[in-house]
């Protein structure tokens, strides 16, 4: 279950997907420090199956469907309007409302997971304000799992 600030957080992207969206994909692709980011990712897992925690609107979902193939990525995400861009971006891609809390996945179904890193620096800039105190904790969760070494199993 889902606290209520974690719900808050959804609602927000819900009621914000849009302007989230095209304040940041940077015109539908990623600045140069997160494309070194996923040809890294590439190198480390040359193939198999992908998925992708926090899909958002798709963006990181353009280039590892394009790596891996359709049939090789699932991308995750909680708010069903971020998702329903994702879609509309990437009519091929495989995406469900699903949060990390709930996996539905047999034991290493996949060969790569990926989650942005900028969980980390959005929870450090949220930290600072009182309001933002709740949302930095979800992001600080979130950059946790993302920051877990390789092959660490999750429990």
């Amino acid at each position: 279950n889902l606290t209520s600030e974690e719900q808050q957080t959804i609602d927000w992207y819900n009621q914000n997907a849009a302007i989230w969206s095209d304040k940041h994909c940077f015109n539908n692709s990623r600045p140069p420090m997160f494309r070194s980011e996923l040809n890294k990712f590439f190198q480390l897992v040359p193939k198999g199956k992908i998925l992708e925690i926090g899909s958002g609107s798709g963006l990181d979902a353009k280039n590892f469907i394009k790596k891996y193939g359709a049939r090789n990525y699932i991308g995750i995400d909680a708010s069903t309007e971020l998702l329903a861009i994702a879609k509309k971006t990437n009519p091929d891609g495989n995406f469900r409302l699903m949060n990390f809390y709930s996996l539905a996945f047999p034991d290493l179904y996949f060969e790569g997971i990926w989650i942005c890193a900028t969980h980390l620096v959005l929870a450090v800039l949220l930290a600072i304000t009182i309001i933002g105190l709740p949302f930095a904790k979800q992001h600080a969760k979130l950059a946790t799992l993302a920051l877990m070494p390789f092959g660490r199993e999750l429990g």
